[in-house]
């Protein structure tokens, strides 16, 4: 049975000795304990088909096809699964993927961050997330505030999830560094809201 271990590094979850002789061990980064279970349940589900010749399920399928690159290419290695032709993820995707996978339906979380997700749809488009530069990411920053016309601190909330969304496509092993470091994310005091009270 596939036991799921913490690091320093996030969760790890290595296989038993049943599941893979070598008892390998599939780094799976920063996610709560909760998601690495359900991660880990996934895998020996995969394993079961893989031993048995027992057709995946519909859920299984869709799950393994949203994979990120980095964790599929690891199954692969490990033979858990066929390999694939490579997939190149757009900004758009990775964008919809983050959203589903990381955040709660409803949430207020989701709805911010699928609001930025939607400009950031708008502006890269089909451009593969991995050739997204920091140049790109100062005009994205030039397009909040000349063409949606949003405040500055408004900008700076916006950027601060657009690097919390880069920050997701670095676990996954799409991408190497986050191109909106170095952009302000920090909010400003507005003066406008100062008031003073005389008694």
């Amino acid at each position: 049975m596939a036991a799921v271990c913490k690091t320093k590094h996030g969760y790890i979850i290595q296989l038993g000795e049943s599941e893979d002789a070598r008892r390998s061990k599939i780094s799976v980064g920063r996610m709560s304990r909760k998601q690495a279970e359900s991660l880990a349940a996934k895998i020996a589900n995969l394993i079961r088909c893989r031993q048995t010749g027992d057709k995946m399920t519909k859920d299984l399928q869709d799950w393994l096809d949203g994979l990120p690159d980095g964790l599929r290419k690891r199954f692969e290695h490990l033979g858990l699964i066929s390999p694939t032709p490579s997939r190149k993820w757009t900004v758009e995707a990775w964008v919809t993927h983050f959203i589903e996978t990381s955040t709660k339906p409803d949430s207020d979380n989701r709805r911010k961050i699928a609001n930025v997700g939607e400009r950031l749809r708008l502006f890269f488009g089909k451009d593969l997330i991995a050739s997204v530069n920091t140049f790109q990411c100062r005009r994205f920053r030039d397009y909040l505030k000349e063409k949606v016309e949003l405040g500055e601190n408004t900008i700076r909330r916006h950027i601060g999830i657009c690097r919390q969304i880069f920050n997701g496509a670095i676990d996954a092993g799409l991408i190497l560094k986050n191109p909106f470091l170095g952009q302000p994310v920090t909010v400003q005091p507005n003066p406008s809201r100062f008031f003073y009270s005389y008694a």
